[in-house]
């Protein structure tokens, strides 16, 4: 009895100090975020403090251009750098013409189009259109950006929110880049869309058990508030539809990036407007990189590694016109 005993706390304490170590060696060491040039500023909308992260490469060059990046619901400025695995800095840091910015949401949400979804930042009615707005003059004034070439990139409701942006400030955001979020269906969409054409590409996963490929009801742990949303295809033709009437010659073309990964892009040659459609075979509610962090719940499911979608979305921004 004793030996067996002594067995099992001898495995128990193998096994500890295996987490231990492996916390260390891995977990703790991708958690730390690179510093380089990341700073934190505040402004006041609406009498509430809003806040956001930006990351400002050392050799910016002269009239950047303005990307950001929008975390998911729960989330936060630094998680989203964490859930990229920091590949957007790293390619920033490469280009030397991209300001990235992390804002903030309220209460760790996005007012995005989905009239149904309970948390605050909707029932309140948040103004985050004006905390962008607010966000492009800061820069413009700070770094004189390129204000021909302000984009967002979003993840689940930060994906939403850049679908917000899109509707209703075409005129300002020159393209979107969207993770794991479809348009919501008509019904359940209370933005106010111009339905002017804005460059745009949709990343994602066939098997995404949170936003339904095919459309549907977006359940998030039993939550079914934020409604149903229409297909990823539904979603690509919407903003294909935009693109101008005079196009001189409009192109639809397939493409495959590996195994696992598809494209179908849209675009007119006169105008510069491209659409996009990144298929991920059996991807689930996550973002494709070519290393992924070392944790993430398995409900969410499969991230694929094939491509490096941060520079994939970064080079169609600098391909548009």
């Amino acid at each position: 009895m004793k030996k067996k005993k002594l067995i099992f706390y001898s495995l128990t304490n193998v096994m500890i100090i295996g987490i231990i170590g492996y916390y260390f060696l891995f977990v703790k060491e991708r958690l730390k975020a690179p510093n380089w040039n990341l700073q934190t500023n505040a402004i006041i909308i609406e009498g509430i403090e809003r806040t956001f992260d930006f990351y400002v490469p050392e050799n910016l060059s002269s009239s950047p251009s303005l990307v950001f990046l929008l975390h998911g619901s729960d989330g936060t400025s630094q998680l989203m750098r964490y859930l990229t695995n920091y590949e957007f800095e790293k390619q920033a840091n490469q280009r030397n013409n991209f300001i990235l910015v992390y804002p903030q949401g309220f209460e760790k949400h996005w007012n995005d189009c989905r009239g149904t979804a309970t948390y605050t930042a909707n029932t309140s009615n948040i103004n985050d259109i004006s905390f962008f707005k607010e966000m492009i003059s800061f820069f413009n004034q700070k770094y004189i950006i390129d204000e021909g070439k302000i984009y967002s990139i979003g993840y689940s409701n930060g994906g939403q929110m850049c679908l917000k942006l899109a509707f209703e400030l075409p005129e300002i955001f020159t393209g979107i880049g969207v993770y794991t979020a479809n348009i919501p269906e008509l019904a359940n969409n209370d933005c106010n869309p111009k339905n002017l054409p804005i460059s745009t590409i949709i990343i994602n996963g066939t098997e995404d058990p949170i936003n339904p490929y095919g459309g549907g009801l977006v359940i998030i742990e039993g939550d079914s508030s934020r409604g149903s949303v229409l297909s990823s295809m539904q979603s690509f033709e919407y903003f294909k539809n935009l693109l101008p009437d005079k196009c001189l010659e409009q192109s639809l073309i397939s493409n495959s990036y590996s195994e696992m990964v598809s494209e179908l892009s849209a675009s007119c040659s006169n105008s510069g407007y491209q659409v996009k459609l990144i298929k991920i075979q059996d991807g689930g509610h996550t973002m494709p990189l070519i290393s992924k962090p070392p944790y993430l719940p398995a409900r969410i499911g499969k991230t694929e590694t094939s491509i490096n979608s941060a520079k994939l979305i970064l080079d169609f921004f600098e391909g548009l016109k």
